[in-house]
């Protein structure tokens, strides 16, 4: 297998190829590729795509698209295949004859690795070989749009049973577009006067795959292994959740992956860490954690409102074979990412980036000046403040787990929530980054979480990932240097409380303005 590419990233690849366009004069091929760009732009508005979450880029026959997974398949297969069938419909009834577009449009998903003239791209190859392969229809008059989709893209959004997006729409067919011209399985549907259906022109299904994938199991589910009893579904869902291809990271404790498919209750782009085996001590502590923030949305909505902005907190529990496995949870913002352009490479943005020389973060493009560093401070304190009042404490309080953003006003995002320890019990084992220990035995602990806090603010305005020196804090604000002095105190009861904290920080942030803007706002 070829060595994974480290700037690769997963996509929904959608391929558009014009029936003829290259037999065109060069005029006609003009005027037909600037049209069909238009319609491509007007579905994906209609659909409520944006433009940052798509990428287009020309191809010999029509043209190429990358869509970040953050956009939902039923979407794309829904909202955009059918917006897109309109406007096809429309342009033909007034091109009828010069400038009659016919298209095949291929969905498939798969890691890319854009540069930016051209898309590299294993899985675009594979579409591109499946839709040359895939039978569409008479030559003189071709249907105005074919649908063809890989087994993949079809496993995860027909089976799944995306509202609006019928199984038995699409006819299996298996064609010579592998390797060496070996079978492959693909889906294919037409548009005809804006109805979808089977393609009259298309073989039989292969024998032993109906034609409804959904009606092997009645529920349009896909089957279960036989040596492998039935497990519960996440709840509000069940089907195919995540897909090998949508890898968003890989730890010690188990495998991220983005959600490929709507979970009844949840908005926003999802993940799904699975855990390895033997990682999960206690399965109902983590489902105690998905029934808190759900009581929490219901009972304290203005605490849920922050710490659902700040953590990436569990929300539903996933099983396999009956057994919990790993739990749904709320992809890390974008504006928490960042691009390292000498290494070409994009990363979570974590706040052990700010523990280095300001040198240092100029040649990696950030910048983040003492005033920026008090509001992120101030935003941590907060986090661990609201967390504690809830019975709940961090533990492994590290930089490598704080997440940060730098714009107006900077914030923090904690991630790998699920080893915190909840109400007293843990759902994980009790670990601690190396340079990050308690010098106390009990671990995760409010007192615990104060000592970090107080290491953090320590080592952020030392610019260091060791320092501890309360010299260049003190040049801020001897209030706050004379907290992050008790914070170390080996008595655990003397160090101040997150609370404290946000007193201090707020003191100093606005005694740095000269103009503050600091505005209180009544809760609803």
């Amino acid at each position: 297998m070829p060595p994974a590419d480290p700037d690769a990233r997963a996509s929904w690849i959608l391929l558009l190829r014009a029936h003829g366009l290259g037999a065109r004069a060069e005029s006609a091929q003009a005027t037909l590729r600037d049209a069909l760009r238009k319609h491509v732009r007007e579905a994906f508005a209609k659909a409520g795509v944006r433009p940052v979450e798509y990428r287009l880029w020309p191809r010999d026959t029509g043209f190429g698209i990358l869509v970040t997974p953050q956009v939902r398949p039923a979407r794309l297969l829904r909202d955009f295949v059918r917006s897109l069938d309109d406007r096809l419909r429309g342009h033909n009834e007034t091109f009828r004859e010069t400038h009659h577009l016919a298209l095949c449009l291929g969905l498939h998903l798969g890691m890319v690795s854009p540069a930016r003239d051209y898309v590299a791209s294993r899985a675009v190859d594979d579409l591109t070989r499946l839709m040359e392969a895939s039978p569409t229809g008479p030559v003189s008059r071709p249907s105005s749009l074919v649908v063809v989709l890989s087994h993949d893209f079809h496993d995860l959004v027909t089976r799944a049973e995306c509202p609006g997006v019928r199984p038995g729409d699409y006819v299996c067919l298996d064609v010579p577009a592998g390797p060496e011209g070996r079978p492959v399985r693909s889906w294919m549907a037409v548009f005809t006067d804006g109805r979808i259906g089977h393609p009259p022109w298309a073989p039989a299904a292969p024998s032993g795959e109906p034609d409804d994938a959904g009606a092997q199991t009645g529920s349009g589910e896909p089957p279960t292994e036989p040596t492998e009893p039935a497990g519960q579904p996440v709840p509000g869902i069940s089907g195919p959740l995540i897909h090998h291809d949508f890898l968003l990271g890989d730890g010690g404790q188990g495998t991220v992956y983005g959600v490929v498919r709507e979970i009844f209750g949840l908005s926003g782009p999802l993940a799904y860490k699975e855990y390895r085996d033997g990682v999960l001590r206690d399965a109902e502590v983590l489902q105690d954690m998905v029934r808190f923030i759900g009581d929490l949305a219901r009972y304290e909505p203005i605490d849920h409102a922050f710490l659902e902005s700040r953590l990436a907190w569990p929300l539903r529990l996933g099983h396999r074979g009956g057994r919990a496995s790993g739990f749904v949870m709320r992809q890390v913002p974008a504006d928490y990412t960042m691009r390292l352009a000498p290494l070409g490479v994009s990363k979570q943005q974590t706040l052990e980036f700010l523990l280095n020389p300001d040198r240092y973060l100029r040649r990696i493009g950030l910048s983040a000046d003492n005033g920026q560093r008090l509001l992120l401070l101030k935003d941590l304190a907060g986090i661990l403040s609201a967390l504690h009042d809830h019975g709940i404490t961090v533990g492994d309080l590290s930089p490598k787990n704080i997440l940060f953003r730098l714009d107006v006003w900077p914030r923090c995002f904690l991630i790998d929530c699920d080893s915190m320890r909840f109400k007293g019990r843990d759902a994980l084992p009790q670990l601690e980054t190396p340079g990050w220990e308690v010098p106390e035995p009990r671990k995760a602990t409010p007192e615990s979480d104060a000592y970090k806090l107080g290491l953090v603010a320590l080592r952020l305005f030392n610019r260091s990932q060791e320092d501890t020196d309360a010299g260049p804090l003190r040049s801020v604000s001897a209030e706050l240097a004379e907290l992050a002095t008790r914070s170390q105190s080996g008595e655990p009861g003397a160090r101040p409380t997150p609370r404290a904290w946000q007193a201090a920080l707020q003191r100093a942030i606005e005694g740095g303005k000269s103009d503050s803007s600091w505005i209180d706002v009544d809760p609803v």
